[in-house]
């Protein structure tokens, strides 16, 4: 419950902060700099 309104709230003050389409791009670029290092960080872990 808390974690659901938290978010929400979260969401809401960053579209607000930033234009929808600019909050779409720096959503983009956040998950594709995360996947990078979780691909990064697990292929050094394998080795």
């Amino acid at each position: 419950m808390f974690a659901s309104s938290y978010s929400e709230g979260f969401v809401k003050y960053w579209t607000g902060l930033f234009d929808k389409t600019e909050s779409v791009v720096l959503l983009a670029l956040g998950v594709g700099a995360i996947c990078i290092a979780l691909i990064v960080f697990t292929g050094k872990w394998r080795k």
